[in-house]
């Protein structure tokens, strides 16, 4: 199981280096932990979505005279000025909320000759990246 932070989950730098990640040559047992990576994260992103809309959403959002969530025309939910710094704090502590995720690390050696990631997505992806694997002749400097 690893523990992961909401806004984890949600940084545009994660979700770009886990589709490098996915598009690297890697064997084929790595290859499949990845993808159950991938399944895993999108269902725990589903996940977030809901939980963001009862718990933050209803709470800051206009509403419709039918109780329903009033959305501008560029698809957004409309937040009245009072709202706005009660809404950002709720933002930022939804954010820190930790969920776990149903996979184990990837050792490095797994995913240590895939080309194409920067020291960005190794930062990004670090937290699913098991450095203490037993392949540890691998030196970081």
């Amino acid at each position: 199981m690893i523990k992961v932070k909401y806004e984890t989950l949600s940084n545009d730098k994660f979700t770009q280096a886990l589709l490098k990640l996915a598009q690297a040559k890697l064997t084929l047992k790595a290859a499949l932990a990845i993808d159950n990576m991938i399944e895993e994260v999108n269902k725990a992103r589903a996940s977030i979505t809901e939980s963001f809309k009862s718990e933050v959403m209803v709470k800051f959002a206009d509403l419709n005279e039918d109780g329903t969530v009033k959305f501008g025309t560029d698809g957004d939910f409309n937040i009245t000025e009072d709202k706005r710094d009660a809404y950002i704090a709720a933002m930022e502590a939804f954010g820190k909320t930790e969920m776990e995720l149903p996979i184990n690390k990837l050792p490095v050696m797994w995913v240590s000759n895939a080309e194409g990631l920067s020291a960005v997505d190794a930062l990004a992806l670090r937290i699913f990246i098991d450095m203490e694997s037993p392949e540890k002749h691998l030196h970081l400097v």
